[in-house]
């Protein structure tokens, strides 16, 4: 953790007029108060305190609150990444990959990291300035950046071999599709920076979209631990979901009516399993036969086999008459 302001702490926290909290409070600026205090060590962060201020400043960075990341930047005293990490996302969406090469190598210098972790890292970087090369039709600078400058690496090499066959592309959407990539701009180096955090450590700038992972986390173990969960989930988790209060489902919306009675099995059932749309159940028997409601299929012991097998480890089963 960076610290902007590193104070100690003290008894009493004073403004720059040489105010005491007291009275500053009195004038009403108790906000201001606080926030002078937390710089100045008189209500210490703690490490938590810390955490959830980094997290929120990154989401509202990645939301595109730049001046209010800035302002919890300067009220809490606190970094939100180490600089060079900063200079390096700086030079990355700018496209400046001279100065992003050299802030990795101010990062390794930091690190004292394993090489092949620095040469992966220098290895995307320079796959994003060969592609843009490639985009702008350039080239000659482009091979020249493959010949000298990726292969020297010796990193990859069958990869190495696929991008000197995208200068033969016909067209912009055929190389992105070769490429898997975005084409030059934002996108495609927001996406090369976050791949970057991944290498990094927490001490120098926090994984991507970190609060976005915790919070889905955090409604996954919700509707897991939801005992009267029966809801669909859209493609989009929280259009179903508040994260203003707890997930929880009603017990008179789970299905409590019988509506269907099996009635084709004659001795033990072993295994039932719903198709994944809900649509249909399939049951298994001691013996071959296997139902599905309405329908009854015959099938080989080893068939009956593999059938339940599948269904012990919740795989789909397609059921054909």
């Amino acid at each position: 953790m960076h610290e902007g302001n590193p104070n100690g702490s003290s008894s009493s926290c004073e403004n720059q007029n040489g105010d005491s909290e007291n009275e500053i409070s009195s004038k009403g600026d108790s906000s201001l108060v606080r926030s002078k205090c937390v710089k100045m060590g008189a209500f210490p962060l703690t490490h938590k305190d810390k955490d959830i201020i980094r997290l929120i400043g990154q989401y509202l960075k990645n939301t595109g609150f730049e001046q209010t990341a800035d302002k919890l930047v300067d009220e809490s005293g606190l970094y939100l990444e180490h600089p060079v990490a900063t200079q390096l996302r700086s030079h990355i969406l700018a496209g400046n990959w001279t100065k992003a090469e050299a802030s990795l190598a101010e990062l390794h210098k930091l690190l004292s990291s394993d090489e092949s972790m620095m040469k992966e890292m220098k290895f995307s970087v320079l796959k994003q300035k060969y592609l843009e090369m490639v985009e702008d039709g350039k080239l000659i600078e482009a091979i020249h950046c493959l010949r000298y400058e990726l292969t020297p690496l010796k990193f990859n090499t069958g990869q190495v071999h696929k991008l000197s066959t995208y200068v033969m592309y016909d067209s912009l959407d055929e190389l992105k599709e070769m490429a898997n990539w975005a084409g030059k701009g934002y996108a495609s180096r927001q996406s090369l920076m976050e791949h970057l955090q991944t290498f990094l450590p927490i001490h120098i700038v926090l994984p991507p979209k970190r609060l976005d992972k915790l919070l889905d986390q955090a409604v996954s173990h919700q509707i897991h631990q939801c005992k009267y969960h029966n809801r669909s989930l859209s493609p989009h988790l929280y259009d179903d979901f508040s994260l203003l209060t707890d997930h929880i489902c009603a017990k008179d919306s789970f299905p409590s009516r019988c509506t269907h009675i099996l009635t084709q099995h004659g001795d033990q059932v072993w295994f039932c399993r719903f198709s994944p749309d809900g649509s249909l159940l399939a049951t298994g028997k001691q013996f071959l036969l296997l139902s599905a409601t309405d329908k009854q299929v015959y099938f080989s012991q080893q068939q009956v086999n593999k059938f339940t097998s599948l269904l012990a480890t919740g795989k789909q089963v397609s059921l054909l008459s």
